[in-house]
């Protein structure tokens, strides 16, 4: 049989499986790795020990139709970053390592074994637009032992693939015929670098579910404002005294290890100079400090603890908007407050918090002369209102307003008063031949080149802020944050990219929206594709920043909501 393959080495045993079975590959589709913790290696010394052609660029629609003409009768997947082209040229099948429907998504095997769940899979599956939601052709299922790695998940995993596709090549007309469909799906988006971080203050059991789950892969070890990158962790159970990665009843043996401090320097080094300087000059010692990576966890579980949703007391838009804002941070075990620079010098957001911590803060401030508030809940405001009798004016701030919208509107688009967006979809569709995929190492070169031709088309934006300030760091710094990204491509040109994170468990936030091409149609496309592929009720886009096209776009686009927001003063 002639097929194409597309992979890299996390499932290299497919692609021995099928040689071995006397299959006939037209072509390798592998990506390019950091052969750190992902490689390729085994796969292209594959291919060139078999004479095979090989590829590590993205397969296209023109791949798809040249392999179509060389007599291509199935094309495998098994492990590959990029989005494929469905056709109906020939099938299209992929092994996806969980047992669907558990387990959509790119990186389904950490989140088995963070969420404990004892059973683990491989599924050969057909290749639809929907991702990982085609009907299953075979699955094979296994127990995941309580000290699962994610190696060992793999090991399992790999021993399973040759019989698999033995099978699959002797009965494949019967499978595919009788492949079963998925029906409701359980899709877990990519873990965030909040579940690869593990934390001096954690308990050794915590520690050990988090880097037996990426082992092999970086986790982060935080303590005491040291920050450290992991490769091949593991707990070791008892007195942890003297030791470099202690734990609560253990500490941590590592095989590789780098400070962040390096890998912030080769990322970017001018700007960590620049904040090592601030720190020489005497920056620590103010009330405030500069916001940095080792704040995240602190703010997001007291973002958490205390149900704050909004978008701008989120850690993401706090990092990102630091410099552009003049962003400063008051952070106590109870509660944070951040001072915004660009307002005056003596205005903050609303605390998040501990209502009695908040209430000490607002005390030891609030007889300053020119002591206000910003980025208040309406029930931050009556709260306020409550304690303080008489104290405080009042007023809404509608620039500040983050606009909300139901995803499921956006994906259904209907009624009349979604006509002009179904109408915008179907022509991108109908001219442009646009694909998406999620953003990598592999391209995000792409992502950073739509910004920087968004930038050279627009110029400088009108208002204090255009949201361009921070597009550019978001993409940069995309992993060590958690976002995620979507990069839109039309006739196989990168064309827009739209980014952001999860607020919480429903709501999604959109911080990066670009496009590189003055086409009408091409930013919704683009926008829509997120939240079709972000698994949200409720996609927040922030505030319109009282930039009257901001605001005419956004609420062009129909919010079924606003989170509004208000300010206050002391009366005088």
């Amino acid at each position: 049989m002639k097929i194409a393959y597309l992979g890299i080495d996390l499932l290299h045993p497919v692609l021995r499986s099928l040689l071995d079975g006397g299959c006939e590959i037209l072509k390798i589709f592998t990506c390019p790795t950091d052969n750190v913790t992902e490689f390729n290696t085994e796969v292209i010394r594959t291919a060139e020990e078999n004479g095979i052609s090989y590829t590590k660029k993205r397969i296209t629609n023109s791949d798809i139709q040249a392999l179509s003409g060389a007599g291509c009768r199935l094309l495998v997947c098994a492990g590959y970053y990029y989005r494929i082209p469905v056709t109906e040229a020939f099938p299209m099948v992929n092994f996806h390592p969980s047992p669907l429907p558990l387990g959509r998504g790119a990186w389904p095997m950490p989140w088995i074994i963070l969420k404990k769940i004892d059973a683990g899979g491989i599924t050969v599956h057909k290749i639809t637009e929907k991702l990982d939601a085609g009907d299953i052709l075979l699955q094979e299922t296994f127990h995941v032992d309580p000290q699962e790695t994610l190696v060992t998940y793999m090991d399992k995993v790999s021993v399973r693939i040759p019989d698999m596709v033995g099978k699959l090549l002797r009965e494949f007309p019967a499978l595919w015929k009788s492949a079963r469909p998925q029906g409701e799906g359980v899709y877990w988006k990519p873990p965030t670098s909040a579940q690869w971080t593990v934390r001096a203050q954690m308990s050794a059991a915590e520690a050990d579910t988090i880097l037996r789950a990426f082992y092999g892969y970086e986790c982060l070890y935080e303590n005491e404002g040291r920050l450290t990158e992991l490769i091949g962790g593991r707990v070791i159970f008892g007195e942890a005294d003297g030791q470099e990665f202690p734990l609560r009843g253990g500490y941590i043996e590592t095989e590789k290890k780098r400070e962040l401090a390096e890998i912030e320097e080769g990322l970017n080094g001018k700007k960590a100079e620049a904040a090592a300087v601030k720190k020489r000059e005497g920056m620590c010692g103010k009330e405030t400090e500069e916001i940095t990576l080792l704040h995240r966890g602190r703010i997001e579980r007291l973002r958490a603890a205390y149900g704050h949703t909004l978008s701008s007391h989120a850690f993401n838009s706090l990092f990102l908007w630091h410099e552009p804002m003049d962003l400063s941070l008051y952070l106590t075990a109870d509660m944070f407050a951040v001072k915004y620079g660009k307002r005056g010098e003596d205005t903050w957001f609303f605390p998040c918090g501990k209502r009695e911590a908040a209430r000490a803060f607002l005390e030891k401030h609030m007889d300053e002369a020119d002591f206000s508030l910003c980025y208040l809940r309406p029930e931050d405001a009556a709260w306020l209102a409550a304690c303080f009798p008489d104290e405080w004016a009042f007023y809404r701030t509608p620039e500040d307003d983050e606009y909300l919208y139901e995803a499921e509107k956006h994906i259904c688009l209907n009624g009349r008063a979604y006509q002009r967006f179904r109408t915008q979809i179907n022509k991108v569709e109908r001219e442009d031949a646009p694909r998406s995929e999620w953003i990598c190492h592999h391209n995000e070169q792409d992502a950073l080149q739509v910004i920087r031709e968004w930038r050279r088309l627009h110029g400088a934006a009108g208002g204090q802020f255009a949201g361009d300030e921070i597009d550019e760091e978001a993409i940069t710094m995309w992993r060590r944050l958690g976002i995620q990204a979507r990069i839109l491509y039309l006739c196989e040109k990168p064309a827009a990219v739209t980014a952001g994170f999860y607020l919480d468990d429903n709501t999604f936030d959109i911080a990066v929206e670009k496009t590189a091409v003055p086409m009408q149609g091409v930013a919704y496309y683009a926008r829509r594709d997120l939240i079709l592929a972000a698994s949200c009720e409720w996609i927040n886009h922030e505030e319109d920043l009282g930039l009257p096209g901001l605001r005419k776009m956004k609420e062009g686009m129909l919010p079924a909501a606003k989170n509004e927001m208000w300010a206050v003063r002391r009366n005088k």
